[in-house]
């Protein structure tokens, strides 16, 4: 049967998809390029806000439209949070997140009755592989139990359960025969990661010592779980990448409070100013939610003043988007759309203006690039970089010495 597959939201969906993928063609099935070659659609869904949810209908509708005879199969976070999906001509097959590993085994089954064939196991499936990327995302951990209050992850993921250390490397040395030289730990709060007595600390410093890994770099970690010992172990591993993102979300303590989040803006900046203290200028990435409920022009202020404090070199900007059956949702919504747009608007711009000076930062530093199909590479520290000269194959690594940086990044030459 020739499928096809498309994801939606974090880096958690994006390795389950793999491991889908690796399945299926295990089973015997293709996968097909377009969705008028296909007989399948498997629907990896994201429901953390109600966008999210609209974007995977709406993908359904169109890939339907696309192709009449397509049976459909949706499974991640939308179908744990009981998401309405449209009519179809055969309902489609819901597959929770913890039965993803069961989907090749289902296929028989498109009659839209519920799964109940396999036992939920968040860790069954694994990859050898992360096709089409040079960079392999490596799943270690499942599940939040923060409840921030605009954030339906874990009522979809559940509590936090962390990949045994053994099987963590197991993978990691697949992914590492398979080509790859960078490896991205990625889970839902990986912070948490909490197994046999071992932390995020012992994880990272147990991958940082296998043959063939040039580069491994931490997915996102939230500020408390930012501590000495895992700073210390970035220190000490050249392997393991000078950049953390550090979700900040608000630079307003009334809105951290508000939104749940478990610190504060005093908290935060002392998470930055451990990582500029052992790291040496380390790229610090974030997240940001604009138009959050009560959030005044003051507060807006805050949060821009607060992104030029910590000189984030890259800040991703979001709207507050309600999602049902959140805390946030019931909250009155205090700010016009227009007034949302132009704080977005204006973040956006700080992020510019802060990316560009990190880049200039990094002039002078020497780095390795892992080249991608594009013709340029990530830096070590997450910045898009063009090398001069003669360009490298996707995926080999390329040590350099950066000698400028414009709006696009860092440019470097071969050292």
């Amino acid at each position: 049967m020739k499928y096809l597959l498309q994801t939606f939201g974090c880096k958690s969906n994006q390795y389950e998809s793999q491991a889908i993928r690796e399945s299926l063609n295990a089973a015997g099935h293709d996968e097909a390029a377009t969705a008028d070659e296909a007989c399948l659609l498997i629907i990896n869904t994201c429901g953390v806000t109600g966008r999210a949810g609209a974007s995977c209908r709406n993908a359904i509708r169109k890939m339907v439209r696309l192709n009449p005879g397509l049976r459909v199969v949706v499974t991640g976070c939308g179908v744990d949070l009981k998401e309405e999906w449209p009519d179809l001509p055969i309902p489609p097959l819901l597959v929770p997140n913890a039965k993803k590993h069961a989907i090749a085994k289902l296929l028989a089954d498109l009659d839209g009755n519920p799964v109940e064939a396999e036992p939920a196991d968040r860790f069954a499936l694994g990859i050898t592989e992360f096709q089409g990327h040079t960079r392999a995302f490596i799943k270690i951990q499942d599940g939040c139990d923060n409840f921030c209050t605009y954030c339906a992850v874990p009522y979809a993921r559940g509590v936090p359960e962390s990949r045994p250390l053994s099987a963590i490397l197991d993978e990691a040395r697949r992914l590492l025969a398979s080509g790859h030289r960078e490896l991205v730990l990625t889970g839902i709060n990986i912070g948490a990661y909490d197994r046999d007595g071992l932390r995020l600390a012992d994880v990272a410093d147990s991958l940082a010592a296998l043959p063939g890994l040039e580069r491994l770099r931490l997915g996102s970690v939230e500020p408390p779980h930012l501590d000495e010992r895992l700073v210390a172990v970035m220190a000490a591993n050249p392997s393991i990448c000078p950049h953390v993102h550090l979700p900040l979300q608000s630079g307003d303590d009334a809105i951290l409070a508000a939104m749940g989040r478990r610190y504060d803006t005093g908290g935060f900046m002392r998470c930055v100013e451990l990582l500029r203290r052992q790291l040496d200028n380390p790229a610090i990435t974030t997240d940001i939610i604009v138009g959050f409920p009560g959030e005044d022009d003051t507060a807006a202020a805050a949060t821009r003043d607060l992104c030029r404090e910590a000189g984030f070199s890259r800040m991703h900007v979001f709207l507050f988007s309600p999602r049902q059956g959140t805390p946030a949702a019931s909250l009155r919504q205090t700010c016009t759309n227009r007034t949302i747009e132009e704080r977005k608007s204006a973040l956006i711009t700080v992020g510019h203006e802060l990316a560009a000076r990190y880049a200039a930062s990094c002039v002078g530093m020497r780095e390795r690039i892992i080249m991608e199909k594009s013709g340029t590479g990530l830096s070590d520290r997450y910045v898009a970089t063009t090398l001069d000269g003669d360009p490298a194959e996707p995926g080999a690594v390329v040590r350099v010495a950066i000698t400028g940086s414009d709006v696009a990044g860092l440019i470097a030459t071969r050292v």
